[in-house]
C-alpha cells in the first residue's frame, strides 16, 4: 500500500512539474486562486506600481488618493464624492501598500488618503498582527496632517464555508481600529456588507465569494463619503 502511494504521488509529481514547463500559462491562469504561489509584489503589482509613480508625478493636488487591492480597485470612483486617483493594484497585500505608497508624492498633496487592503496578506497566511504592522508601516509612510481612511476587510461569502478566513477577518478589523487614531478614521464597512450569519450578503457578492460587485462596492463608497476631510 506504501509503495502505491508512493508511485501515485511522484506520478503526481512529475505532471505537476511537466505541466509549469510545458504549460505555464496554465498555471499562470491559476495564481489568482492560490495567493501563495504569486510573487510579492507580482509582476502585475510591480507593473502598476511603474504607472502610478509615473501618473503621480504629474498628478494634481487636492484629491483623493485611493491605495489599495483588487477591492479597492474595482470601486467607482464616480461613486465619491470628490475626484480620486485610483492607485489600487489586484492582488496587492497591505505590505504591498506600506513599499509602494512611499514612493509616491500625491499622499501629501491629497485631501486624504482612502487604504484597503489586508485579505491577501491573511490568504498568504499571516496573522492578523502582522497586516497591523505593515499599516502602521503605510502610516508612517503617509505625510502629517494628510487625513487617513482605513476601510476594514469586507466579510467574504457563506460558500464555500471559509470560517478561519473568517475568524482573522474580524481579529483583523480589530487590530485595525485599534491602530487607527489621531488623523486616521477607521471604515467599517462590515455591517453594511454582511447578512446575519456574519457571511457577506449574496446580493453584494461578484460571484466569487471574495470580491464585491459594484452593488457592493456603492455600500463602501457611501461609507468614505460619509467622512470629512480636511481642506487643502
Amino acid at each position: 500500500m506504501r509503495v502505491a502511494l508512493a508511485l501515485v504521488y511522484i506520478a503526481v509529481l512529475h505532471g505537476i512539474v511537466a505541466l509549469a514547463l510545458l504549460r505555464p500559462d496554465l498555471i499562470d491562469a491559476q495564481r489568482w486562486r492560490a495567493p501563495w504561489l504569486q510573487p510579492e509584489p507580482s509582476a502585475y503589482g510591480a507593473q502598476s506600481h511603474r504607472l502610478f509613480r509615473a501618473i503621480d508625478a504629474d498628478a494634481a493636488p487636492g484629491r483623493l488618493l485611493l491605495v489599495g487591492d483588487s477591492q479597492l480597485q474595482r470601486l467607482d470612483t464616480a461613486a465619491l464624492d470628490m475626484p480620486a486617483y485610483n492607485f489600487a493594484a489586484g492582488g496587492d497585500t497591505m505590505r504591498d501598500v506600506a513599499r509602494r505608497i512611499a514612493d509616491y508624492r500625491q499622499p501629501g498633496e491629497a485631501k486624504a488618503v482612502v487604504l484597503w487592503a489586508g485579505v491577501n496578506d491573511l490568504l498568504r497566511g499571516r496573522d492578523p498582527e502582522a497586516v497591523r504592522a505593515a499599516f502602521e508601516q503605510a502610516e508612517a509612510a503617509i505625510p502629517a496632517p494628510t487625513p487617513i481612511r482605513l476601510v476594514s476587510i469586507a466579510p467574504v461569502g457563506a460558500k464555500p464555508p471559509r470560517h478561519d478566513l473568517q475568524r482573522a477577518i474580524a481579529r483583523t478589523n480589530a487590530l485595525l481600529a485599534q491602530a487607527c487614531r489621531a488623523r486616521c478614521r477607521f471604515v467599517d464597512v462590515t455591517a453594511g456588507l454582511a447578512g446575519a450569519d456574519g457571511a457577506l450578503r449574496p446580493a453584494y457578492d461578484s460571484g466569487d465569494g471574495l470580491h464585491l460587485n459594484r452593488a457592493g462596492g456603492l455600500v463602501v463608497a457611501a461609507a468614505i463619503n460619509g467622512l470629512p476631510v480636511a481642506a487643502r
